[in-house]
């Protein structure tokens, strides 16, 4: 029987996925029936495909996949709603409300990561530290405008401090001190 998309199940796609360098196609070797479930479920009716941005490159009989199949894939992100797969963090914070918040599920390609993980990498760390002094930020603003993801202060006059950073600002951020401001 076929169920709704979760992102638990695209999660583990995505795990098992070998991504081409250009993120839009991979291939995966089905090899536990719990794969072979979720690959049948996300590829079986169109609003899944939809809602999970996965489809074979090349026309396959869904219901004859089996364990020791390879299957390519293009990949496209899935619906917003169900979570962020992002190549990298720089694609992640292209995303403008996690440069504010941390979304709830998402996968990063390049660290293999998935949001609900033990044992997150150093970007992941410091990014969760930055969005923390961003939280202490808008105490004292006057308000934190998500869609432009920006603060708003006043004092003199109204201005804004745009919220916008990278990757590379990441790397030269000191936990050390970043975590003292807190």
């Amino acid at each position: 029987m076929m169920s709704k998309v979760t992102f638990q199940q695209l999660k583990e796609v995505y795990k098992a996925l070998s991504f081409d360098s250009d993120g839009a196609s991979g291939s995966i070797l089905i090899e536990s029936d719990a794969l072979k479930s979720s690959i049948k479920n996300l590829l079986l009716s169109e609003d899944n495909v939809n809602e999970s941005g996965l489809n074979t490159k090349h026309p396959i009989e869904v219901d004859e996949i089996k364990i020791g199949d390879s299957i390519e894939l293009t990949i496209s992100p899935s619906r917003i709603g169900l979570g962020v797969l992002a190549h990298n963090i720089d694609i992640l914070l292209g995303v403008t409300k996690a440069r504010i918040k941390e979304p709830r599920q998402y996968y990063i390609v390049s660290e293999d990561y998935y949001s609900g993980d033990e044992n997150p990498p150093d970007n992941i760390l410091v990014y969760r530290s930055v969005l923390g002094f961003i939280e202490l930020l808008k105490e004292s603003a006057l308000y934190l405008d998500q869609d432009k993801s920006e603060l708003l202060f006043l004092y003199e006059g109204k201005f804004s401090i745009p919220i916008r950073y990278s990757r590379s600002d990441l790397l030269g951020l000191d936990l050390f001190y970043l975590d003292k401001i807190k």
